[in-house]
This record gives structure tokens, sequence and C-alpha cells, in this order.
């Protein structure tokens, strides 16, 4: 399965510090939604 949106999404959260604003279910929604976008573009 590739998950390319998701792995962009949370390479970027890592990177800028997002991460840390984040619940875990605000960071799966995130992560979920970042797929959801790259695929229907």
């Amino acid at each position: 399965m590739r998950l390319l949106g998701m792995a962009q999404a949370f390479r970027q959260s890592m990177e800028s510090g997002k991460n840390e604003k984040f619940t875990s279910d605000e960071m799966i929604t995130h992560l979920i939604g970042s797929e959801w976008d790259d695929r229907h573009k």
C-alpha cells in the first residue's frame, strides 16, 4: 500500500515542528486528510 501523501505530510510536520501542536487524534486526521487530497487532486 502506497501512502505517499501521508508520508509527505508526516515528514513535513516533523521538520517544521508542527507535530507538537497536534494531539494524536489530530495528527491522524491530518495524515488521512493529506492522503485523501493527494489521491484526489
